[in-house]
């Protein structure tokens, strides 16, 4: 029987709505395994959901577009949410093409592959993820610099790294009088729940980082996200601060965002071009 992704998405949403963080994976976990989903994971059910919102923004921003694209399949409504952030002025096109049969998901996915820079808006999964923290390091430095926590002596990435695999993090500054600060890049996701999720998964993984490193940092591609993580830090801190933090060092964990191009250095330096 086939899914209705809409609907499904459309329920999670609701159900999800005003729920407490530490409540939000177990309940989306739930309605997973509620809907037969294989093991109750509800990764198919988060790709719904962003597709949705992606929907959702579309009805608003090109109604026409919107009635276009009417009933189209998860993978399409997917596919049309990368190109809709690659090419929005183009995008009625595309639509039009859609509804009169002359675009596939076959020749979408081609046109994706030859037409998207080498940035990580192109890319989805864990190669988005790289490709965000590949590119993320100059502007994570600037950021360091800002927080005037001493002079960077080295910055280490991943591989360059000797600790422990699970103590390993996206990047190591060295910093004078032998102090470290860790960076960890958050994402990025392609909707807002993923990041409501796992901010205390983030969280505590931080401050448990916090006890091998002086500084920890969090790092997120979007500032009104950050703020709700930077919420979740302080929760967690005030927690500690009345338990073994009492007897030792109080962790230390910050939160940024920072940005960095989607499409690739050659995108925008397109804009430099512009008379």
């Amino acid at each position: 029987m086939r899914r209705n992704w809409r609907d499904e998405a459309r329920r999670a949403i609701e159900r999800l709505r005003d729920c407490p963080y530490g409540e939000r994976e177990r309940r989306l976990r739930s309605f997973a395994a509620e809907l037969k989903y294989e093991n109750g994971d509800p990764s198919s059910l988060r790709r719904a959901i962003g597709a949705a919102e992606f929907m959702d923004r579309l009805r608003v921003e090109q109604p026409i577009s919107h009635a276009r694209l009417d009933g189209v399949p998860l993978s399409t409504a997917e596919l049309m949410g990368r190109l809709y952030a690659f090419n929005p002025s183009e995008f009625p096109n595309v639509a039009k093409d859609w509804q009169e049969g002359r675009v596939t998901v076959t020749s979408m996915r081609a046109l994706l592959k030859s037409e998207l820079p080498s940035g990580y808006a192109g890319k989805t999964g864990r190669a988005r993820q790289q490709s965000f923290k590949d590119a993320s390091a100059a502007a994570i430095k600037r950021v360091v610099v800002d927080m005037n926590v001493g002079e960077i002596l080295s910055i280490k990435a991943r591989a360059e790294q000797k600790a422990a695999a699970t103590a390993k993090v996206d990047y190591i500054f060295e910093l004078r009088s032998n102090r470290t600060l860790a960076a960890l890049t958050v994402g990025p996701y392609r909707n807002d729940l993923a990041y409501r999720d796992r901010a205390e998964e983030w969280a505590l993984r931080a401050f448990g980082l916090a006890w091998v490193y002086d500084i920890v940092l969090l790092v997120l591609p979007d500032a009104e996200v950050a703020k709700t993580y930077l919420r979740k830090v302080e929760d967690v801190g005030r927690q500690i601060s009345n338990g073994a933090g009492l007897r030792d060092r109080l962790p230390r964990v910050e939160v940024a965002s920072i940005f960095v191009e989607p499409f690739g250095p050659e995108y925008s330096a397109v804009g430099d071009l512009a008379p």
